[in-house]
């Protein structure tokens, strides 16, 4: 009997500690007027714009279609900084992925397939389209670390060949 009443005893004392220890649930907006939610949606979207106009001066306009100016990174710490700002790129929003896949198709190195193939199993679908692009390019020039040179030998079993 002793053992049920230290039971009840510490599952009390638990709930006790429990329900004490709980911070109450704090509302995001204390009032449900519409006008204030909407008010708030238009200072986000606002911001949001300003933003986008920024980045768009910041990357030359790739926002808005295919005219760009493009030079190719000329040392390999030009190229290495290219690739950290195209996965900085990649991990952003929908806009910043397509400027990143544009950016990856207009390199056109080895270096930016990996940010092409990502760039297919996108959600948006100009993202997609762009990466499929840019990936046909690649396909289009055969590369010399594939091209052989040597011989191909006979198979093992040429005696029984002939």
């Amino acid at each position: 009997m002793n053992e049920i009443f230290a039971g009840v005893a510490a599952f009390t004392a638990a709930v006790v500690i429990w329900g004490l220890g709980r911070s109450p649930r704090k509302q995001i907006l204390k009032s449900k007027d519409a006008s204030l939610v909407a008010g708030i949606n238009r200072s986000q979207i606002t911001l949001l714009r300003a933003k986008n106009q920024k980045e768009q001066t910041k990357y030359g306009g790739f926002n808005d279609g295919p005219q760009f100016d493009w030079e190719n990174p000329k040392t390999i710490q030009d190229r290495k900084n290219l690739v950290l700002e195209l996965r900085k790129l990649m991990s952003s929003g929908p806009e910043e992925r397509l400027i990143a896949i544009k950016i990856s198709s207009a390199w056109d190195h080895s270096s930016s397939l990996p940010f092409l193939r990502q760039g297919l199993k996108d959600f948006d679908s100009r993202v997609v389209e762009a990466a499929a692009s840019g990936i046909e390019s690649h396909k289009r020039k055969p590369s010399s670390q594939f091209k052989s040179t040597q011989v191909k030998r006979p198979p093992r079993n040429v005696a029984l060949m002939r």
